[in-house]
């Protein structure tokens, strides 16, 4: 189960940015969308999913958007 998104140690709830049931299936896909501030680009961000019984890790450096 989904608990929480944590950016750059930031915590944020699961339903701050999902409407979804916070339940996960195997193989299930989840969206989870946020306006969290804006960033550098090139900065490196760490994202963490904190759910149960695991936690999920990933970084992502930043771009500037598509013109």
């Amino acid at each position: 189960m989904f608990e929480a998104v944590l950016v750059n140690d930031i915590r944020f709830s699961w339903s701050d940015g999902s409407s979804e049931n916070a339940t996960i299936l195997k193989d299930q896909t989840k969206t989870w969308r946020l306006d969290v501030g804006s960033f550098n680009e090139g900065e490196v961000v760490h994202i963490v999913v904190a759910a149960t019984p695991e936690l999920g890790s990933k970084h992502a450096i930043t771009e500037s958007p598509p013109t």
